[in-house]
């Protein structure tokens, strides 16, 4: 690592094919076991960054165009040497990790293309695998650029951001005791709720002891976890904005703006307005009550009229003022950001209960998906520079303690998982097509 950031400093021109070489070799079958490739990429791109040499854009299309040249080649080679693979030197050398990424192709099918390439461990070998084992190639390389989108921006980002931020953090060395301290809290949180997840697998009939003395149906673990930390992350901020990162993150927004993103960030945008959320709520609420449980709908429609309250009250307390450069006029504060809280409620709740009907296995794809929208219309506030990333962080904060508060009030009230039935489809599906709608509408 040491020597690529002293290359790119002896050489910033040729930055850019630095990067290439890296995510090339990161993606590549075999060899990308042999290098740290995340942890290279994170610091070459940090330091691109904090020496002003690329913007964001380029080297995001640069990583992702060598790792998806790295994965298409890996997935043909492995279709050429499929009938021979077991007698391949190289092949059984690394048989333990092939072996493990066969069956997880073999398991999670078309998903695996899409997933391995966030798995660590087996990630040089998943395309590579796909091709021994004879999956169509137009699927394998349609999904491969799909996933890359994705893969692109995760691994680069933060890395870039953090170049553009190291010196406001470093000059703030004297709040990051208390970041500290509660993340050691949430990291012994996460390992608490890990071993009383295995013991409950093991000790079946002390926990249905436990939930016929406590008068629930499931004992709400998750739930319970992710209110903690949400509420001690939302305290840390509400004692520490404004944080120094949120002017530097501003200034390399604004560096990589385009004027064609404006309309599809203003669209994505009014997804979480809370005005249509209320009112897509409100129906979530008539439909739990006449189909389902009238309690159920009660809870819901309460956090909706809690959840808009705190934001305002919030907002009156701490008078933070909106970024000056932000693209769309808003005349309220900042903090928190009502579209973040808006949004994680919604699409929380909506994965909460799609996934009461699926199996444990598959729940992530549903979850996934929730995330994948919550990150969207909260990273477009950041975008039309309307919020700071406190506002933000602080919206998903709050949204999380609204969905995690209602879904142990699920548990403790005792009320019935949610049946999806054709009505049920169809309401959703009306649901997002009105969300759509309303969304173009405003943009």
């Amino acid at each position: 690592m040491d020597f690529v950031t002293a290359w790119i400093r002896t050489n910033p021109e040729f930055a850019l094919y630095a990067i290439f070489t890296i995510t090339f070799i990161e993606s590549f079958a075999f060899i990308g076991a042999l290098v740290p490739g995340v942890v290279v990429l994170f610091a070459a791109s940090a330091l691109i960054a904090s020496m002003g040499i690329s913007g964001l854009l380029p080297l995001i299309l640069v990583a992702g165009a060598a790792s998806s040249l790295a994965n298409i080649l890996s997935f043909y080679l492995g279709y050429l040497l499929r009938d021979r693979l077991h007698h391949w030197p190289v092949a059984q050398r690394y048989g333990s990790i092939l072996s493990l990424a066969e069956r997880f192709i073999d398991k999670w099918g078309t998903y695996s293309v899409i997933a391995g390439r966030f798995i660590g461990p087996i990630r040089p070998f998943v395309a590579f695998i796909a091709g021994t084992l004879s999956m169509p190639p137009r699927r394998f390389v349609t999904l491969d650029l799909i996933t890359v989108l994705a893969w692109a921006p995760i691994y680069i980002v933060p890395g870039y951001m953090a170049g553009l931020t190291a010196d406001y953090l470093l000059s703030d060395w004297h709040r990051w005791p208390p970041a500290v301290i509660l993340s050691f809290i949430a990291a012994t949180s996460i390992a608490l709720f890990s071993l009383g997840n295995y013991w409950i697998q093991h000790h079946q009939q002390k926990v249905n002891h436990w939930r016929h003395k406590l008068g629930v149906d499931e004992l709400p673990f998750a739930s319970l976890l992710l209110l903690i930390l949400s509420s001690m992350g939302l305290v840390w901020l509400c004692l520490n904005i404004p944080l120094k990162l949120d002017l530097p993150f501003m200034l390399g927004l604004k560096q990589m703006y385009a004027p064609w993103t404006l309309t599809p960030t203003l669209f994505i945008t009014h997804m979480g307005d809370f005005f249509i959320v209320f009112i897509l709520g409100v129906m979530w609420t008539g439909g739990l009550a006449i189909y389902h449980s009238r309690r159920a709908g009660i809870i819901i429609l309460l956090a909706l009229i809690i959840a808009p309250i705190t934001v305002f009250l919030l907002k009156e307390l701490f008078h933070v003022a909106r970024p000056t450069t932000a693209l769309v006029h808003m005349s309220d504060f900042a903090f928190p950001s009502g579209h973040a809280t808006a949004a994680t409620i919604y699409w929380g709740l909506t994965a909460a209960f799609l996934n009461e009907n699926i199996r444990f296995q598959r729940r992530w794809i549903i979850y996934a998906a929730a995330i994948a929208m919550i990150f969207l219309i909260a990273y477009s506030r950041l975008w039309l520079r309307v919020h700071w990333v406190s506002d933000v962080m602080a919206g998903v904060l709050l949204g999380s303690m609204v969905v995690t508060l209602v879904r142990v009030a699920y548990a403790f009230f005792r009320l019935t998982p949610l049946r999806i039935n054709r009505f049920m489809q169809l309401f959703l599906y009306w649901q997002l097509v009105t969300l759509t709608c309303y969304a173009y509408s405003q943009t």
